[in-house]
C-alpha cells in the first residue's frame, strides 16, 4: 500500500513539473505575442519610413514600407491581407486564449498539490503507524 501510495506521488509530481513546463511556455508565447502588438504599433505609428525588418533567426533587414497592409498566414501556406489593426485583433483573442490556458493549468496544479499533500499526509500517518506497532 505505502508502495502504491508513493508511486502516485511521484506520478503527481511528474504531472505537475509538466504543467509548469507548460505554464512557462505560454507565459513565453504570450510575451511573444505582446512584443509582436507592440511592433504593430510600432509599424502604424511610423509608416512610410525607413525601417529594420526581422526575417527570422537573428536575420534583419533594412526596409521602407510600400503600403500599410500585412500578409498574414492563416495556415496551409495561406496568405490573407489584413490591416495592422485587424491583425492586433487576432493577437489579443491569442493571448485572451493563452490567459484562459494558463488559468486551467495553474487550477490542475493546485489540484495536483492537494493531491500530492493528501499523499504525504497519508505516508506519514501510514509510518507512525508502523513505528507504533513496532515499539
Amino acid at each position: 500500500m505505502e508502495q502504491e501510495t508513493l508511486m502516485k506521488a511521484m506520478n503527481l509530481q511528474k504531472q505537475s513539473q509538466e504543467a509548469e513546463n507548460s505554464l512557462r511556455i505560454i507565459d513565453e508565447q504570450a510575451k511573444d505575442l505582446q512584443d509582436f502588438s507592440d511592433g504593430l504599433d510600432f509599424l502604424e505609428k511610423n509608416g512610410g519610413e525607413e525601417m529594420i525588418s526581422s526575417m527570422g533567426k537573428g536575420v534583419h533587414l533594412k526596409t521602407k514600407l510600400m503600403d500599410n497592409k500585412l500578409y498574414v498566414e492563416v495556415g496551409g501556406g495561406v496568405l490573407v491581407r489584413k490591416t495592422p489593426a485587424e491583425t492586433r485583433a487576432v493577437i489579443v483573442e491569442q493571448i485572451k486564449r493563452f490567459g484562459q490556458a494558463k488559468v486551467q493549468l495553474m487550477g490542475q496544479m493546485e489540484n495536483y498539490q492537494m493531491e500530492l499533500k493528501e499523499m504525504i499526509d497519508s505516508i506519514e500517518k501510514m509510518k507512525e503507524k508502523t513505528q507504533k506497532t513496532d515499539k
